[in-house]
């Protein structure tokens, strides 16, 4: 209508202008199309917007595992202030996690600021401050005061990191994760395992070792820290969690097969949307739940016999992992009741 108008903001405030006008020209008895063509454009932008973080997404730099993150992994920001405001957790937790990364920024600092004597006053006076938290546990403090080469004299055999034997990038994850400057993957980790334990209770209150709900607890935290972490660190993180609390060897086959449940073969089914339920761990939780609660999921496995196996509790792991390993890897497993 006027070839003189060059596109850009001003062209497109007179073209959406003089579109709603005829419309109301036509058909007066509308009114609501006044706005109709800005709720649309605004719409369009915000679509575009989502399309531009898809790809923004998709272009991160490799994370501490060299794990080349995927398109719906959300990344890492700068600080732990940013982090939290991007994680929302509650308010109580918000302030203990500051509190842990305070006492891990500490740690890294040995040698310079204080002593080591004095690191471990700090850790006796923060586990007393949080000693009515969520965070009041021995294996959170495993994870920060447990030498490493501790942890490598912990079970020495080959397969203590089934189904990926390279314990050389398992202990070096675990390295990384005390560090400060690792920290970020902790907050996640930390509020995933959280989320999954409270879930467990609510879904399943009367749950004990090995049977459905401690399955559920399994996918779902796994589902949790690749949706916030990637696939190679969820897988790690895992791992590394049954080699540092070591566990009967049937128990350990069953809650590594779920973990790869939750972080690999039903992974997209329990997501929900790649960017909207980026946060939505209800939503994970809903979805999981439901694939517990679906019987054709679930395998059971009553005695521990067969792949060539005799006794009915295996006593070794490598042969629970045989026996785990003739399950559908689509499928959970639970030992009890």
């Amino acid at each position: 209508m006027n070839p003189t108008l060059k596109e850009g903001a001003e062209f497109e405030e007179k073209a959406m202008a003089y579109i709603e006008n005829r419309l109301l020209e036509m058909e007066p008895e509308k009114k609501g199309y006044t706005g109709m063509l800005k709720a649309f454009d605004n719409q369009q932008k915000e679509s575009i917007s989502a399309y531009k973080l898809r790809l923004t997404l998709s272009g991160l730099s490799k994370t501490e595992s060299d794990d080349a993150p995927e398109p719906d992994f959300p990344g890492f920001v700068t600080t732990i202030e940013q982090e939290l405001a991007f994680l929302k957790p509650a308010e109580a937790e918000r302030n203990e996690l500051l509190a842990l990364e305070a006492v891990v920024k500490q740690k890294t600092n040995l040698g310079k600021t204080f002593s080591a004597e004095a690191y471990q006053g700090q850790i006796r006076e923060l586990k007393k401050t949080l000693a009515t938290t969520w965070l009041n546990d021995e294996e959170t403090w495993e994870v920060f005061t447990t030498p490493l080469e501790e942890v490598m004299e912990i079970d020495g055999t080959a397969d203590i990191s089934y189904p990926d034997p390279d314990r050389e990038r398992l202990f070096a994850v675990f390295a990384a994760l005390r560090l400060a400057s690792h920290f970020l993957v902790v907050t996640r980790t930390l509020l995933a395992r959280k989320y999954a334990i409270d879930e467990q209770k609510r879904l399943y209150p009367n749950s004990g070792g090995g049977d459905e709900g401690d399955a559920f607890r399994h996918v779902y935290v796994n589902v949790l820290m690749r949706r916030w972490l990637g696939k190679n660190l969820a897988r790690d993180i895992g791992t590394l969690y049954e080699i540092i609390r070591p566990n009967e060897p049937r128990h350990r086959a069953m809650d590594l097969h779920n973990n790869y449940v939750g972080y690999d073969s039903q992974y997209d089914a329990l997501r929900g949307h790649w960017l909207l339920d980026v946060l939505d761990w209800p939503e994970m939780s809903r979805r999981t739940a439901a694939f517990i609660e679906n019987s054709s999921n679930g395998h059971y496995i009553a005695a521990w016999s067969g792949a060539g196996i005799s006794p009915t509790h295996p006593s070794t792991y490598a042969d629970a992992y045989a026996i785990a390993n003739t399950v559908s890897v689509n499928q959970y497993i639970y030992i009890n009741p």
